[in-house]
């Protein structure tokens, strides 16, 4: 659900909730107000919803950036904006992609099995994008389009168009392109992660999850390889 204002709305104002977010965790006051709490939090008769509450929310302003040095939580600020303007646009970039794309049917036994109130729909989107044809049906990468067709579609070649649409939005070297998004965000994310003391994006991410690190991931993953491959 989106149109221009929209659009143009989210793009003004992601940076100025990220901004905003930071003036609350990194405003040194109340971080010194929070930290007091959670150094007494051993005598204060605490019940476990109590506890629980202070504890994270001191990490969330830890994680946030306010045990660090000014300079550096003046760098962070600028990260956190950059990202977030790249976020929305990559965010635009896929919306884009998802709602120009669409594969055109006009033999019916392409459609397989499709329950007929899906056909109904796919008919009435070829109208709507302007097909002019008696027997037509167009898919899209929405979920409720692209799904039932990868299902039940036996049409392999039609499968594949739709699956690959939908799996390289973005990385079509147009205009919706977000490769140089990427490239940066990873850039950005690294700096983030070494001005917080983690070795990678990953490991900050992934300490206040419950992996906890990049190896109890692999590790997990590696133990459904094999089966997954049987």
């Amino acid at each position: 659900h989106a149109d221009d204002v929209i659009r143009d709305t989210a793009r003004t104002i992601a940076p100025e909730l990220s901004a905003h977010q930071d003036n609350i965790f990194l405003n040194m006051a109340l971080f010194e107000r929070v930290d007091a709490v959670f150094r007494m939090r051993d005598q204060l008769e605490l019940d476990a919803e109590q506890q629980r509450l202070l504890e994270e929310t001191h990490k969330e302003f830890v994680r946030s950036g306010a045990n660090l040095e000014p300079e550096a939580q003046a760098r962070l600020r600028e990260i956190n904006s950059e990202l977030a303007t790249l976020s929305q646009q990559f965010q635009e970039n896929v919306l884009d992609e998802t709602n120009e794309f669409e594969l055109l049917v006009t033999e019916r036994a392409d459609l397989g099995d499709l329950p007929e109130s899906l056909v109904a729909l796919a008919a009435e989107e070829a109208r709507r994008r302007g097909h002019d044809c008696d027997e037509c049906w167009a898919f899209t990468l929405q979920r409720p389009s692209i799904n039932p067709f990868l299902q039940y579609s036996p049409n392999r070649e039609m499968r594949r168009t739709m699956f690959e649409g939908y799996a390289m939005r973005g990385d079509n070297d147009n205009d919706n392109d977000n490769k140089v998004i990427v490239q940066r965000t990873v850039q950005l994310r690294a700096e983030r992660a070494a001005l917080m003391g983690y070795e990678t994006h990953a490991h900050y991410v992934l300490s206040d999850n419950m992996a906890e690190n990049p190896e109890n991931v692999y590790q997990l993953l590696g133990k459904v390889w094999e089966p997954a491959l049987e």
